[in-house]
């Protein structure tokens, strides 16, 4: 009986709830490191790249099998093997790959989005000069098309971010908003685009690292991002943590880390860290504040704004948990509670990142600032 009434009073707490998610664990980064290394990835150009460039946001060595293999398996007069070759053996270090016509292949200007992407992207692993003029009027004809497609935007920001910031990419930057603004939203928790299509994944990868990583080049927060499409971003990104597919693998790897470490919107995730039933002889209340890498995210100021029972006095009110280091944070009744079921309610705050996602124990992700967790005493 006391859980319907608890769920109950969670739903009127924050109105903005979303459904559950989590974070990309310590056992899920390490489940992933086991599928980039595996030796099916160096069978084709593509599938080393996305292994490598995973294996390196992970923190890992790629080895010097994957540019004996990229080497081997690229097709030189094809742009985008060249393009997954060239990034894949930049990641292994001290790996050149041949591209005898890379002049004339790696085409900037008057070509499509994917196109322009795979150039300068190549042309940046290879050392080559890249026309920056030419790219931003190619960049500038793209999204400006009418008939542009989210996949072009996608690439078109992911372009734009490789080149050097100026006011030729501001018709780039321009368009972040509509385009975000196009996204789906699915159940009232996730937001992707093409969230029925095979390529669903990549694209809304592609399209919001590519809006980060250019908020970044330029120095500047992506214009009308809101927080609560950053949380249903990371909730779509999060529901893919379980692939088995290596491009799929990395897509969501990408675009998490870009989500944990941009300086706009760097989501927070809270966790009830200690047993939510308290005892006589054991009073002490933690939770544990991470990014969605679960990071532990240092200098969050966490508060228990009011603790106690419905229609009863308060048990403690306004206190300033302290932080024991791991992104933990602690706090002591200082008297005992009678038998019961108690609402303790956090504030959290940060004084450079502007946080968007919390998580409770129980899994259930909100919007709010003013957050309940519910703890029973016997």
């Amino acid at each position: 009986m006391w859980y319907s009434l608890a769920l109950l009073s969670l739903l009127i707490a924050s109105s903005a709830a979303v459904t559950p998610t989590t974070v990309l664990s310590q056992a899920d980064q390490s489940r992933l490191k086991v599928l980039f290394k595996s030796s099916e990835n160096l069978k084709d150009v593509a599938s080393a790249h996305y292994a490598a460039a995973g294996l390196k946001l992970l923190g890992e060595a790629v080895s010097q099998e994957t540019c004996n293999a990229v080497r081997k398996a690229v097709d030189s007069s094809n742009l985008q093997s060249v393009f997954h070759a060239t990034s894949a053996s930049r990641l292994a270090g001290n790996c050149k790959v041949d591209v005898p016509n890379a002049e004339s292949l790696l085409v900037v200007g008057g070509v499509d989005a994917a196109s322009l992407y795979y150039a300068v992207a190549a042309r940046s692993a290879l050392g080559l000069k890249i026309d920056q003029a030419a790219a931003a009027k190619a960049l500038d004809v793209i999204v400006k098309d009418s008939k542009a497609t989210i996949a072009s935007y996608g690439y078109a920001f992911l372009t734009a971010s490789l080149l050097t910031p100026g006011a030729a990419l501001k018709p780039v930057s321009d368009v972040i908003e509509d385009v975000s603004n196009m996204a789906d939203e699915i159940g009232g928790y996730l937001l992707s685009f093409l969230h029925y299509d095979q390529d669903g994944l990549p694209i809304t990868a592609a399209v919001v690292k590519g809006m980060f990583d250019l908020a970044a080049k330029s120095g500047s927060a992506p214009a009308g991002i809101k927080e609560s499409q950053v949380v249903m971003f990371a909730n779509y990104f999060l529901r893919s943590k379980h692939t088995g597919s290596v491009a799929d693998a990395y897509h969501v790897l990408a675009a998490l880390s870009t989500l944990a470490s941009n300086k706009y919107f760097s989501p927070l995730a809270v966790s009830l860290a200690s047993s939510n039933v308290i005892s006589e002889d054991k009073r002490v209340v933690q939770v544990r504040a991470t990014n969605l890498l679960d990071q532990p995210v240092k200098g969050v100021d966490v508060r228990v704004v009011t603790a106690g029972q419905e229609g009863e006095g308060e048990l403690m009110s306004n206190v300033k948990l302290n932080a024991l280091g791991n992104g933990l944070y602690e706090t002591k009744l200082s008297k005992k509670p009678e038998r019961g079921v108690y609402s303790f309610k956090f504030r959290y705050a940060h004084t450079k990142v502007l946080f968007a996602l919390i998580c409770l124990s129980t899994s259930r992700c909100f919007l709010s600032e003013l957050l309940p967790f519910f703890v029973f005493f016997f």
